[in-house]
């Protein structure tokens, strides 16, 4: 008896299982990729980035190494932007324009994270410039940031920018900003 019981259990977890044809899977654009191309195009070019960062008004600049580690730093907070990850599919709104698209949050979606990611486009379908806002609360922290990037009409990454602030639970606010434009080696 115990045997057909398991037997039982086993072919109904098996046919909940089967995949549903009615639902549509919503791949959205694939910023990962985007990202680990420009390390590659920028090292390979020999770019350096220039970066300000500021903590409430207090600055720092800095110029980097044009290698590929110095790069996949730099551009490694931008990877949050990626969409196609499992707990997001289907969880954002795609708006088409004339310039390009973007991405919105559905209503329903609990509204933390990306909530919204715009693509500008060039005539040729590149990205010319990408922007999205982030929030992020919980019992810790609360976090807010805006991302910036800004390409050349020939594929490099120009310009970069995270604008933010964080406050920690029972503190004040702190405002932060951290820029990067991208130079030829001297």
């Amino acid at each position: 008896m115990r045997a057909l019981t398991g037997y039982l259990l086993v072919c109904l977890a098996l046919a909940s299982c089967r995949p549903d044809s009615q639902i549509k899977l919503t791949t959205y654009y694939n910023m990962d990729s985007l990202l680990t191309a420009q390390v590659d195009l920028l090292t390979r070019n020999e770019q350096v980035p220039f970066k300000v960062a500021q903590v409430n008004q207090q600055q720092e600049r800095d110029t980097l190494k044009a290698d590929s580690a110095s790069w996949a730093g730099e551009l490694a907070t931008f990877r949050v932007l990626d969409l196609n990850k499992s707990n997001l599919l289907n969880a954002y709104e795609i708006t088409k324009s004339n310039r390009g698209f973007t991405y919105k949050l559905k209503p329903d979606e609990a509204q933390q994270g990306i909530l919204e990611l715009t693509i500008d486009q060039f005539s040729n379908g590149d990205p010319a410039t990408i922007k999205a806002n982030f929030e992020e609360t919980n019992n810790l922290y609360s976090s807010q940031r805006e991302y910036t990037l800004h390409m050349d009409g020939k594929g490099f990454l120009q310009f970069y920018r995270i604008d933010g602030r964080q406050k920690v639970a029972f503190g004040e606010w702190v405002d932060y900003d951290v820029e990067g434009h991208v130079g030829e080696k001297p």
